[in-house]
Parts: C-alpha cells; sequence; structure tokens
C-alpha cells in the first residue's frame, strides 16, 4: 500500500473515533435499539467541505426542526476525492 492510501486509512480511522466519541458523548440521537424506533440514522461520507460545512449538524438541526429524530456521524478524509 502506498504512504497516501496509508494516511487515507489512519484519517479515516480517527474520524469514526472522532464519531464514536460524540455518540458516546450523548448528542441527541436514536439512543439505544429499545429507543430507536421512529429514529433515523445517517452517515454522511465525504472530504472536507463535509467537514468544515458541519453538514451532519446543519442536517440534524433542519431535520429536528422539522420534528424528525435523527443521529448523525461523518466520515470526512481531507484532500480526497469521492471518485
Amino acid at each position: 500500500m502506498t504512504r497516501t492510501k496509508w494516511i487515507a486509512v489512519i484519517a479515516a480511522f480517527l474520524g469514526l473515533v472522532a464519531v464514536s466519541a460524540l455518540a458516546i458523548e450523548g448528542q441527541q440521537g436514536c439512543g439505544n435499539q429499545t429507543e430507536a424506533s421512529g429514529c433515523t440514522r445517517v452517515l454522511f461520507i465525504g472530504n472536507s467541505y463535509t467537514y468544515v460545512n458541519d453538514l451532519p449538524a446543519m442536517f440534524a438541526e433542519l431535520a429536528r426542526s422539522g420534528g424528525h429524530r435523527v443521529e448523525t456521524g461523518m466520515v470526512a478524509v481531507g484532500g480526497s476525492t469521492l471518485a
């Protein structure tokens, strides 16, 4: 594996760790499986545009303002493309 791919894998892993830490922190969301009925979980996969603009939080606020229960997560690797 090339150095660039290793860096991308490590960055993705760190992103997953960060998302997990936020979920554990107790943000409003779906909670456990018994409370999850009527709750939608959305995972945002993207690059630095997704991260810098904080699309998961923006989406969650829009959904909650419309009365929907959502839990969001994000895996964003800066500088990468989705192609």
